[in-house]
């Protein structure tokens, strides 16, 4: 399973078109499930996000299989999934219900870019969810460039 993820992950990257292998795992990613990682999974839906591809089973199957097993959830691939069900328009309710939640008991563990990708996804949809944005409101301006990269200021 992970290697799968990894080719689809590489084709998505590279924009390598390729409709036989994606029609094959849209298909096979939902009947074997149960053997992906939640990472896997995340380079399945990225991957297919990137193409354009809105197989709404395949988002379906990734997004019911992420709730089921949302304590294995982390910042990361919450902020990745949300992202690319958003970019395959693909509005898995569930999920995009109980995300904010994870990103409140989690905010300080998601990277400034992380927060970003799940204000993306809510307002490429439009959802106004005030709870959400108002803790991606609280934790973006403490955080700043400098000190994402690790470096003080600097004067001239």
């Amino acid at each position: 399973p992970q290697a799968v993820a990894l080719v689809l992950n590489a084709h998505g990257r590279l924009q390598l078109s390729n409709p036989v292998l994606f029609d094959y795992f849209a298909q096979d990613v939902p009947r074997r499930i149960k053997s992906h990682s939640i990472q896997s999974l995340c380079l399945v839906a990225s991957a297919f996000a990137r193409q354009r591809r809105g197989d709404a089973n395949l988002f379906e199957k990734i997004g019911d299989f992420a709730c089921t097993n949302a304590d294995s959830l982390y910042p990361r691939a919450v902020a990745t999934l949300l992202y690319s069900f958003s970019e395959a328009d693909i509005r898995h309710g569930v999920l995009f219900y109980n995300a904010p939640e994870h990103l409140s008991a989690h905010v300080e563990s998601y990277t400034t870019d992380e927060l970003c990708m799940v204000g993306r996804a809510y307002g490429r949809f439009q959802m106004a969810h005030v709870p959400l944005f108002d803790a991606l409101s609280q934790a973006l301006p403490t955080r700043s460039l400098a000190s994402a990269l690790g470096t003080g200021s600097t004067q001239g």
